[in-house]
């Protein structure tokens, strides 16, 4: 299972009424792609920061569980968001300290330390925290220990809603940017043609 915010818009209409038919067509679906990437990769970054807003989690650790899809070509287009579900960040993206007895880590900026007895860190593997698994005919064999859910997080303390929410904000500061900039873009080349 994978949350996923899936967003589909009007842009291209927006635009094209903002815009007056300034552009034809196939601008305004390159100016709609642009706007949809914007919002995106804007969006993913806030999720990673209202994600460790809870969670001990290193900011690039949290952005390596998000992934952002392109947008789609064409007049409707669209654009995904995706948290993994299948992978965690390893225990070292989030706050721990090698003591004399093992590792004490914090995962929940709410909740104290706890600690795992006999682990290490490996300094040559990121720093990553082991625990020895003895199996039959492996006496030296060890385990990477990981943290909390990325995902889990987000489904408990963030969801979709504030997302929505989040990407409609986005979407119309983006849209304001980038007609400014086109109407502004449009009003030079006006200036330079009556020269």
């Amino acid at each position: 299972m994978q949350v996923q915010t899936k967003f589909e818009n009007d842009t291209f209409k927006r635009l094209q009424k903002a815009l007056k038919n300034e552009l034809s067509p196939k601008q305004l679906r390159k100016q709609t792609y642009i706007v949809l990437s914007k919002v995106g990769k804007g969006h993913s970054v806030d999720i990673a920061k209202r994600v460790r807003e809870f969670l001990t989690v290193k900011s690039a650790d949290a952005k390596k569980q998000i992934d952002f899809t392109k947008p789609t070509t064409g007049n409707k287009q669209s654009a995904k968001i995706t948290i993994k579900h299948s992978s965690r960040p390893p225990l070292s993206a989030f706050t721990h300290r090698q003591t004399k007895t093992g590792v004490t880590y914090k995962l929940d900026k709410k909740k104290g330390r706890r600690q795992i007895k006999g682990a290490f860190k490996i300094q040559r593997w990121d720093d990553d925290v082991f625990v020895r698994d003895p199996d039959k005919g492996q006496p030296y064999r060890v385990v990477r220990k990981y943290g909390a859910s990325v995902w889990g997080s987000y489904k408990k303390n963030v969801g979709v809603k504030w997302s929505r929410k989040q990407i409609n904000k986005r979407m119309k500061t983006e849209l304001s940017r980038r007609v400014q900039f086109l109407l502004h873009k449009q009003k030079m080349k006006t200036k330079k043609k009556g020269k």
